[in-house]
């Protein structure tokens, strides 16, 4: 009896540690964009959502639009454009992103396609 309330206690144990550890490598990113370091925040948020799983479709929008920001702020339209693209496919995207494709569309010389997408920002 002891040796199954010990093997209770310990699996709960390890799962409690692998759910905070998944917590702090989700904050990782965040902590790094909020202090300006984006090419940092760039890294984390690519290694996070590689690690978030498939079925997490809202999370891995939030982050692929994430990623787009980041590289919006150090000045990259390229990949920039790159990732507000796949943001604004994603089925939860945020409303922003179609503004801000747009506006990399623009800087990166694709006015006729920036125009379209001006026209469908809702």
């Amino acid at each position: 009896m002891k040796r199954y309330i010990t093997l209770v206690i310990l699996l709960l144990f390890v799962l409690l540690q692998e759910t905070s550890a998944q917590k702090r490598r989700s904050e990782r990113p965040y902590d790094a964009y909020k202090a300006g370091e984006y090419f940092d925040a760039i890294d984390e948020f690519k290694n996070t959502y590689s690690k978030t799983k498939k079925g997490d479709k809202e999370l891995r929008a939030e982050y692929i639009f994430m990623i787009a920001e980041c590289y919006r702020l150090v000045n990259d339209p390229r990949n920039a454009e790159t990732w507000y693209k796949l943001a604004v496919k994603s089925s939860f995207s945020r409303p922003e992103a179609q503004f801000w494709l747009a506006s990399t569309l623009k800087k990166n010389g694709k006015y006729q396609q920036a125009i379209e997408e001006f026209r469908n920002y809702k």
